[in-house]
């Protein structure tokens, strides 16, 4: 009877060793897998390059005599060749939309609002969006230039 329990404890034993390991492996698969829907962390607008103190979904107010605000933001989970637009809007109507591909599926990134002619920004309320699939991937983020 006793070489039928040990039979018994080390089929047991492996089973549950293999299970283990099944299960950690999917987990860690599903953890790092590219999702349908992009993650964004981080943002920042800011309307300096080098300045790029953290902002969490506030109304960020700028000066007059801005010519150009930049989004900062990380990413991950994307697939490879992802495409986000990146929606600016004044006074509640859109005023530019750049449609980006992302080649990596995690990392950083900057784009920026900028007028053609590079003269200031006008006064106003504006605001910035990120999209994907038509759907937005963030809250829309708010600013003023006064």
């Amino acid at each position: 009877m006793s070489f039928k329990r040990y039979v018994f404890f080390t089929v047991a034993l492996i089973c549950t060793f293999a299970l283990t390991v099944v299960s950690v492996l999917l987990v860690y698969y599903y953890i790092n897998k590219p999702s349908d829907t992009i993650i964004i962390r981080n943002i920042v607008i800011s309307d300096e390059i080098s300045n790029q103190s953290r902002l969490t979904g506030t109304i960020s107010r700028f000066s007059y005599g801005t010519r150009q605000i930049f989004v900062f933001f990380d990413f991950e989970k994307a697939q490879i060749d992802t495409s986000i637009e990146v929606c600016w809007s004044y006074v509640g109507k859109e005023v530019r939309t750049d449609t980006y591909k992302l080649e990596e599926s995690s990392g950083s990134k900057v784009y920026s609002l900028l007028k053609e002619d590079g003269s200031v920004l006008p006064r106003g309320a504006y605001s910035m969006k990120i999209m994907q699939d038509e759907k937005p991937v963030i809250p829309e983020y708010l600013f003023n230039i006064f």
